[in-house]
């Protein structure tokens, strides 16, 4: 099931690519395919510091309690798992 939903992608992406380059909008999705490719590593980023956090108690290092970002992410962690659970 997954290897037909990956062959569909692909030839998805073939011919999306092949009407946004007709048309004129590679520079658009150029933009838009970073943009959501940088959303998706911040996603990933985001759970490889919830695992972390969960399962080690690493709240008590120095650096990662003057960190900006990851105090956002605990705030959204938070915030999800009020919400969600």
């Amino acid at each position: 099931m997954f290897f037909i939903f990956y062959i569909l992608n692909i030839i998805l992406n073939f011919f999306l690519k092949k009407v946004f380059v007709k048309i004129g909008l590679s520079y658009l999705n150029i933009a838009l395919g970073g943009v959501f490719g940088l959303f998706r590593g911040i996603i990933l980023v985001f759970f490889l510091l919830f695992f972390v956090f969960y399962f080690n108690n690493l709240l008590c290092l120095d650096y990662l309690n003057h960190s900006l970002l990851i105090k956002f992410l605990l705030h959204v962690k938070d915030y999800f798992s009020l919400n969600f659970w």
